[in-house]
């Protein structure tokens, strides 16, 4: 199945990255110029047949809608990622935030009887009533009681990056049991997975080395660069996300770490 992201972002470096792993992908497409999908996808203006889309943003209600809840000033900022296919409700890793939206992200070590209780009591109940279909990512804030303070339509950048490297089989057959409502019956496997968050002390505009270097196994996702005479150039100060994947959480610190000293070996100093 040949696939076409549409957007530039480390959301659509996360996507395009998974979709290769699979001998099911054909020929992946991208709408958007941009570094890190570059060399997994090819450019495509774009042509549509059938087109659905839940909402034109992503977001459906939370954050950028003016409203705020005093549990968004809470340190601890959680992302329930799930699949629906309008009856059964696939949950996947929770997802802990960085205290501002798009700092940082990993898989969050979340309590089973909370996950349980934010999954029947908020999550289900609400896409039920609302007949959705698709990924959903459901934003919590609190230290003690979770509350929830938005709901997005699809993949947030942050989830991409910290589950998708985590997901053990197919992503494609996944999302089509979501559309054409086969989830039932369907779990999930998931990798030993590390993610390390790369800024680079250089000043914005600096190179960056060693990439082509790194395993198709440990997962790199570009969060801002572009690139230049063949050459990849940092457009942020947190240009880089490192995760490494193994059987088990051990082996996986040390696919980061290697990939890591590949880095520090062929580029700017890291923090």
């Amino acid at each position: 199945m040949d696939i076409l992201l549409v957007g530039a972002s480390a959301r659509e470096h996360a996507l395009a990255w998974k979709f290769a792993e699979s001998r099911k992908t054909g020929t992946i497409y991208t709408t958007s110029p941009y570094a890190g999908v570059d060399t997994l996808a090819d450019h495509w203006s774009g042509t549509v047949d059938a087109w659905r889309a839940a909402h034109p943003d992503g977001i459906v209600i939370g954050e950028r809608d003016g409203r705020r809840s005093p549990a968004e000033d809470a340190e601890i900022r959680l992302s329930l990622p799930c699949l629906y296919d309008g009856k059964t409700l696939l949950p996947l890793p929770a997802v802990q935030l960085g205290p501002e939206p798009g700092t940082a992200c990993a898989p969050a070590a979340l309590p089973e009887t909370v996950r349980e209780d934010l999954l029947s009591r908020v999550v289900l109940p609400w896409l039920q009533g609302q007949e959705a279909r698709g990924v959903f990512c459901f934003g919590f804030s609190g230290d003690d009681a979770p509350q929830l303070v938005s709901i997005h339509e699809g993949f947030g950048g942050m989830e991409a990056m910290a589950v998708l490297p985590m997901l053990r089989g197919e992503l494609m057959a996944l999302l089509l049991a979501c559309d054409t409502g086969r989830l039932d019956g369907l779990s999930l496997q998931t990798n030993g997975t590390v993610t390390v968050v790369l800024p680079y002390r250089t000043a914005v505009g600096a190179p960056l080395f060693g990439l082509s270097r790194i395993a198709m196994n440990t997962g790199f996702f570009i969060g801002a660069a572009e690139k230049r005479e063949e050459r990849l150039f940092a457009l942020d100060p947190v240009p880089l996300y490192i995760c490494g994947r193994a059987s088990n959480p051990d082996a996986a610190k040390a696919a980061a770490q290697a990939a890591i000293a590949v880095l520090s070996e062929n580029g700017p100093e890291i923090s």
